[in-house]
């Protein structure tokens, strides 16, 4: 559900900023009776790339609907990335997208409404798992080299980012892992250890 001024505010920081090809509307996590009980916490009105990256693992709060790209951005990298069921793809085509930097509102504009049927919500599955060591695997190769290293935020940001992330990414993997029944779980052992 969307605050009326969504837009005009999206409009209003991109124009501002025209380099950025995302604007992030601050959210809010509703149950289906859209009472709130989940906030994020809000973001300046211009982020780095760097800022960003570390938010998006230690609050932004995950989903796809407080986002806008710029269509012709979007268009040139080929859409979204593609991964099973679609899990995930919302969280990794932001941080693919920030790559110049990210416009947020500080106001709540966004409200996400948890109703039960969500995909997010659903029973764990195969392709699940799949999808998010698929995507903490291009996370890992392909953006985390990307972010700068010569400012002495991003220095701070990044003494110890990778450890943190591969921790992350590994258990993320193993919450998933305990949900795989046990005569499956030897294909998956190799990834986690090899790749986090």
């Amino acid at each position: 559900v969307y605050e009326p001024e969504f837009l005009s505010t999206a409009d209003y920081l991109l124009k501002h900023y025209p380099t950025v090809d995302m604007y992030h509307s601050r959210i809010c996590h509703c149950n289906e009776h859209l009472i709130p009980f989940k906030f994020e916490p809000a973001l300046p009105d211009y982020a780095s790339y760097e800022e960003f990256f570390y938010m998006m693992y230690h609050g932004v709060l995950g989903g796809i609907p407080q986002y806008m790209f710029r269509t012709r951005t979007l268009r040139s990298i080929g859409g979204f990335y593609s991964l099973p069921k679609a899990h995930g793809s919302d969280e990794l085509i932001a941080l693919i997208m920030a790559k110049n930097g990210v416009v947020c509102s500080g106001k709540v504009l966004t409200k996400f409404r948890y109703s039960g049927l969500n995909v997010s919500e659903g029973n764990f599955s195969v392709e699940r798992l799949l999808a998010r060591f698929l995507s903490y695997e291009y996370t890992y190769t392909n953006l985390l080299p990307l972010l700068r290293k010569d400012d002495i935020y991003t220095k701070h940001l990044m003494s110890d980012l990778f450890r943190m992330f591969a921790y992350a990414a590994k258990q993320e993997i193993l919450r998933c892992f305990r949900e795989i029944p046990f005569v499956q779980r030897h294909k998956y052992i190799h990834w986690i250890w090899e790749h986090t």
